[in-house]
């Protein structure tokens, strides 16, 4: 391989005995005339480029150009004759490095973004193209490498925007159903989906100011993350929810009472000492019962907790559906009673309210 290097060598501008490129017949440059141009081109482009041959244990290095060296901090005398794994750190267990090693192996070509790190230790993601290519009898590989941090950077800000709440970040509701349905059918016990509500909180954001508001928002947030759930969201409002899977029926309780205990303290936030009181509801499911049905068990629990905040968290009961469904109904009927009971009443004005006729006598 080192009559590959002496080649790549041979052929850049500081070599003045460089031939003179030759033309065919049609004055167009010869392909021998292009190809001697190649080494120039390659050390010249923004992309990384690397040249490694695979031995028996390794694939060590033959030759990187300038982009390689200043993406990495290498100089191509640190690195030439070391396999290129170094840039991994200790981060050898990423799934893409097992699909290069693999690809190598096979003498196929391959695409993959995995994490690397420079010579300072900063890390960069790599975007890593790897082609086979024959010289005579030896099999080489070039690596092209692109950093796309930034890019990277961008798609996790995009996932993230998407998926999470902004003022808590804490998962926002259509996550959190995607994620239930997706998690909790794998279960094979016992879950428990638990909401809640900051009772008054829009008396504290008149009072104390949105600012207050949206730090209380946070700092829920934070609380319910650090009570080991499988999965926390803010599903509008002030108002929450919490995803357990329970190793049994009977730990439901014992959670409960942490997740009430664990909001009990006052919120001290953004100058301001504020208590908050929750009201809770929680709905316990089996791996038969469908997530959407615990999840919604778990929110008509809550409504019936914010009718009797005082009673404390309240487990769904049938009886709290049967209610749900009654106060549906009668508003239901309200609103068609309404509007004629009102015709009712416009219809009676203008029969007994008729205008005067005739002439109105003299005195």
């Amino acid at each position: 391989m080192a009559v590959v290097m002496d080649d790549i060598e041979s052929t850049t501008p500081s070599n003045s005995k460089a031939t003179p490129p030759s033309e065919t017949d049609d004055g167009l440059l010869s392909s021998d005339a292009v190809r001697s141009i190649l080494p120039t081109l390659v050390e010249e482009l923004n992309d990384g480029i690397a040249i490694a041959q695979r031995t028996m244990a390794n694939t060590p290095l033959l030759y990187v150009n300038k982009s390689f060296e200043r993406l990495t901090g290498y100089t191509r005398h640190e690195v030439i004759g070391k396999d290129c794994r170094y840039l991994q750190g200790s981060e050898r267990d990423q799934p893409e490095i097992a699909r290069i090693r693999a690809a190598i192996e096979a003498g196929e070509a391959m695409d993959a973004t995995l994490r690397n790190y420079r010579k300072d230790g900063s890390a960069f993601w790599n975007s890593l193209s790897v082609r086979p290519a024959r010289v005579g009898d030896k099999l080489l590989y070039v690596g092209i490498l692109r950093d796309v941090s930034e890019i990277r950077q961008a798609h996790v800000a995009l996932d993230r925007a998407a998926t999470l709440d902004e003022t808590t970040g804490c998962l926002n509701r259509q996550s959190f159903i995607l994620a239930a349905e997706t998690r909790l059918a794998k279960h094979a016990a016992a879950v428990l989906v638990l909401k809640l509500d900051a009772i008054g909180f829009h008396d504290l954001n008149t009072g104390h100011g949105f600012e207050v508001g949206d730090a209380l928002l946070a700092e829920t947030g934070r609380r319910l993350r650090d009570v080991g759930a499988a999965l926390v969201a803010r599903m509008g409002g002030n108002e929450f929810a919490l995803a357990f899977e329970l190793l049994d029926e009977a730990s439901a309780a014992a959670i409960v009472t942490l997740v009430s205990a664990t909001l009990a303290a006052d919120f001290v936030v953004a100058g301001a000492n504020v208590s908050l009181r929750f009201a809770i509801g929680y709905a316990i499911g089996q791996p038969t019962t469908s997530t959407i049905s615990i999840i919604r068990n778990a929110g008509t629990a809550l409504w019936a907790a914010k009718s009797d905040p005082l009673a404390g968290p309240r487990r769904f009961r049938d009886a709290d559906y049967e209610e749900a469904r009654r106060r549906v109904r009668m508003t239901r009927e309200l609103k068609v009673a309404v509007p004629t009971t009102n015709s009712c009443i416009i219809s009676s004005l203008r029969s007994t309210c008729r205008p005067v006729t005739g002439s109105v006598p003299k005195r």
